[in-house]
């Protein structure tokens, strides 16, 4: 080809791929720039957080308990952080968990429990299944007797503002034990359901599984509660020792306590190729 043709080919080849490009940008084929992330050791507070997550927390925020949710309250978002405090270790604080939790909250159960951090997904997958999260929790906080407890760490006391760093969780409810007490049955409230526990992989192996085992114990004591519950993976056996030394007992498996283990869907097939145990604690008043 000659180098006279050559030049308005060039030039009618640029405009088709600037034109081309100018319409796979306008229909959304160009993906935009994902936005910036936080560490996996996020901070409860003094952090700045992606847009997206913050638009998810301000949304569970504003948003009214469901109307039709005869147990909602507000009582446990709407404890002052005084009140929120059950204990304290060296280095640590074990308190109920605030609607400004649910952001640090969301992020540390996907990674400790479905192993999804920010850099492994697109950066819209993972904003849609941190916001779902953030509105399941947020959902849950507002049922009666349903509690989250969260064990942070002080970064710098000196700071002029105040830095925690979320080490672990558990979270404590009574809507999910209809029916089912060891000592009541006709009583569910009187007991509580243990489930959520994580710690971040930073902070195990220091106690702090133990520390919100008993802020539960010294909570319930405080709310009322007789018993508390808990189902553990069988093969798990770090697990179990650990409930035994805070005082859970196995219990036989009864067809009640089977009953009560497909009543939390851990007879679904997803589930169905783990064995678990139900443990149960008196709660010492």
């Amino acid at each position: 080809v000659s180098g006279a043709r050559q030049g308005p080919r060039a030039a009618w080849l640029l405009r088709h791929v600037v034109a081309l490009s100018l319409c796979c940008a306008a229909a959304g084929f160009v993906a935009p720039r994902p936005p910036a992330r936080i560490a996996t050791e996020q901070h409860v507070s003094g952090s700045a957080l992606p847009p997206a997550w913050l638009q998810a927390i301000e949304r569970s925020k504003a948003a009214a308990p469901p109307a039709a949710d005869a147990n909602a309250v507000s009582a446990p978002p709407g404890l002052d952080a005084a009140s929120r405090v059950v204990a304290a270790a060296p280095g640590r604080t074990m308190r109920v968990a605030s609607l400004d939790d649910l952001g640090p909250l969301a992020e540390h159960r996907l990674k400790i429990f479905r192993n999804i951090v920010p850099t492994k997904i697109p950066s819209r997958t993972y904003d849609t299944i941190f916001e779902n999260l953030v509105a399941s929790m947020r959902r849950r906080f507002f049922r009666k007797g349903t509690y989250i407890l969260v064990a942070t760490r002080d970064e710098d006391a000196l700071a002029p503002v105040r830095r925690e760093t979320l080490m672990g969780n558990l979270e404590l409810s009574c809507h999910s034990l209809q029916g089912f007490s060891k000592a009541n049955p006709d009583d569910p409230i009187d007991t509580w359901y243990l489930t959520e526990m994580a710690v971040a992989s930073t902070f195990r192996r220091l106690g702090v599984a133990t520390d919100l085992l008993r802020s539960s114990e010294l909570l319930a004591a405080k709310k009322g509660i007789r018993e508390l519950l808990l189902h553990v993976e069988v093969e798990n056996t770090g697990a179990v020792a650990l409930y035994e030394k805070a005082g859970f007992e196995i219990l036989p498996q009864t067809p009640k306590v089977l009953s009560f283990a497909g009543q939390m869907g851990l007879l679904d097939p997803v589930y169905a190729m783990k064995r678990y145990h139900l443990m149960w604690k008196k709660v010492d008043s």
